[in-house]
Parts: C-alpha cells; structure tokens; sequence
C-alpha cells in the first residue's frame, strides 16, 4: 500500500514539472518570423502585394518593400517604437519630389502696417502751452525771496510735465517740443511739417521706439510717400481696439496733408542677426510647429520647433534647429503623411 502511494505521489511531481518545463519553452522559446515578399505602392502605402505588379488605386508601379522596413513595420506594436525618423530611398525621394533649404543666419526686418491720421489735438497743444507758460512764470520769479511763489511755480511745472507724460511724451520730448513751434498741432497752413497719430497693435507695441522712420501713404494721393520720425508713444493701450497711439512729425512742404486725413502707415524695424527658415518650411499643427530635417542616408528626422518673429518670408526659430541643418521645404506634407502611415 505504501508503494503504491509513493508510485503515484512520483507520477505527480513527474506530471508537475513536465507541465512547468513546456510553458517554459513556449514562453521563452525565441520565433522565428518568416517574411514573404511584399511589394507596395509609393503614393498609397496602405497597399500591398506579395507579387509586383501596378496600384489599383493609381496605377504606379509596386516596389519592393525593403527587410528593415518589414522589420520595422511588423515589430512596431510589439517595440513600442518611438523613433522621429523616417528613411527614403533615392527612388522615392525623387518621387515625393523633396528639396531642402539650409537653416542660416540673416538680418530680418520687420515691417508694421497700421491706421494713421493727421492729428488734430488741441488736448496736447493746450499741455504744452500750460507746460511752456509755466517755464516762463518760473523764470519771471526765479530772482525773487518769496518761497511760497517760487513752490507755487513748481507744482504748476510740475502739474504741466505729468499732463504731457500721460500724453505719451518723455523728457527728452517734453523738452523738445516745449521749445519749438507746437501749432501744428491746430494750424497747419504755414508749417512745413505736421503731426500724425499711428495706432499701433498691441502685438507690436514691441518692436518700435522713438526715433524709428515712418512712411505715411494714401490713396488720394497716390504713389506719394510722406515720410516721418517717431516722436512719442503713448503710456496706455486703448481698451476697444488693443492699440496704442503713437505721435510722430511728418514733412508735409506741399502742404497736401490735411487734419484728420487718413492714412497708411509703415515702419520697418531692424530685429538684427537670426536664425531662420523659409516659412512654408513648417508643419503648424495649431499647439506645434514641425519640420523635417535631411540627414545622411536618406534619414529625415521629425521635430517640433519654437519659432519668432518672421518677415513673412522667413521666419525666426529660437528653438530646434542649428545654422547649416538641411530642411525640407518642398515635399513636405508627402514626408509628413508618410511618417503618419508609419507611425512616427
């Protein structure tokens, strides 16, 4: 009896470890992946063949799909790959059409277009008189012993120069136009120049400062350019339009410009050395801006950039690339799309 159970308590463990000894194999064993042939078409990946022959959908020619983009394919959800690159061959360079264009440094320049009028501004004309009559009352009693007169005088300065600073006017202006002929601000027959108001949009408040050119154009007068100098910028945005006015003094010796013309105006900004590429390089995707970028062997590799400010032709990236990387400016949406088809 004893041997009998000791007979069958060994079938079990005998039993057991066979079974542990399988699933050990089945779990660990490596598979062998036999690959056929594939053939595909260029233009419409999703299609395949295990023979050559012409697409269905477009009637190009099938090619051979190369082994490590199998691989590549058929280990994708198993791999998880996360890789940003893609590999073309000559062949289908050629057929997507890809050019490239070499990231570089180059001086941009930035031109703002915004509404301009000729000014009419009794408002600044009357500070200025005030700020002037004031100078002139200071002086008159700049001798006398009277303190009370002498503090009176100041708070009127004072009372005067924070008028104008609300007015958009700094120091330097306040004294500028405090010594000039400020008239033209309400009479311009006589003068051989005039002020024009420039409401400037928020996003490129910025980029200006007094001092910067101005070119003022109409169509009522033409081709005609009207040419001016920053004189002031304004301290508050106008809530309803996220503007900010900004003052400037435009020649006018033919005396054509008249109050309240309205006008065009233009200002280039100078934004220096940059970093840039041609703007219809970039993928916008709406939360990011992508390109693809050559690199040997007909790799392209996928990135998201960070971009600046951009002249409409080319456009600043502050983040992504380096002068002399090879970026793909025709063929672009083909890469992208491929890349998308295989998952990158």
């Amino acid at each position: 009896m004893n041997k009998r159970k000791i007979f069958t308590l060994l079938i079990i463990i005998l039993g057991f470890f066979s079974i542990v000894y399988y699933k050990r194999n089945i779990f660990h064993k490596p598979i062998a992946i036999e690959y056929s042939t594939i053939y595909y078409c260029p233009m419409h990946p999703d299609y395949t063949s295990n023979k050559p022959g012409s697409c269905p959908i477009c009637g190009m020619d099938l090619v051979l799909k190369e082994k490590n983009e199998k691989l590549n394919s058929e280990n994708k959800s198993i791999e998880n790959n996360k890789t940003t690159n893609i590999k073309l061959s000559d062949e289908k360079k050629q057929m997507i059409g890809i050019k490239t264009v070499k990231a570089v440094y180059r001086n941009l320049e930035y031109e703002i277009k915004a509404p301009a009028y000729i000014a009419y501004d009794p408002d600044l004309y009357n500070a200025l008189y005030e700020y002037k009559e004031a100078l002139k009352i200071e002086e008159n009693f700049k001798s006398s012993k009277n303190e009370n007169i002498k503090d009176i005088s100041g708070s009127m300065i004072e009372s005067a120069r924070l008028k104008l600073k609300i007015l958009g006017l700094n120091e330097e202006e306040i004294k500028k136009i405090s010594e000039s002929d400020f008239s033209n601000l309400i009479i311009n027959q006589n003068s051989d120049y005039i002020w024009a108001y420039i409401d400037i949009y928020e996003n490129d408040i910025p980029f200006i400062k007094i001092g910067d050119n101005v070119e003022l154009t109409s169509k009522i007068y033409g081709d005609r350019v009207f040419k001016g100098v920053i004189k002031a910028i304004d301290s508050i945005i106008k809530p309803q339009t996220r503007t900010l006015r900004v003052r400037a003094i435009v020649e006018n010796k033919d005396k054509l410009l008249k109050f309240q013309n309205y006008l065009e105006a233009k200002i280039k900004v100078k934004l220096g050395n940059k970093l840039v590429i041609p703007v219809d390089c970039i993928l916008d995707s709406g939360d990011k801006k992508i390109v693809y970028v050559e690199r040997e062997n007909g790799i392209f590799e996928k990135r998201i950039i960070k971009t600046g400010v951009s002249d409409e032709e080319f456009v600043e990236v502050k983040h992504g690339l380096k002068s002399g990387e090879l970026v793909v400016r025709e063929g672009n949406f083909m890469l992208d799309s491929e890349a998308k088809l295989k998952g990158i």
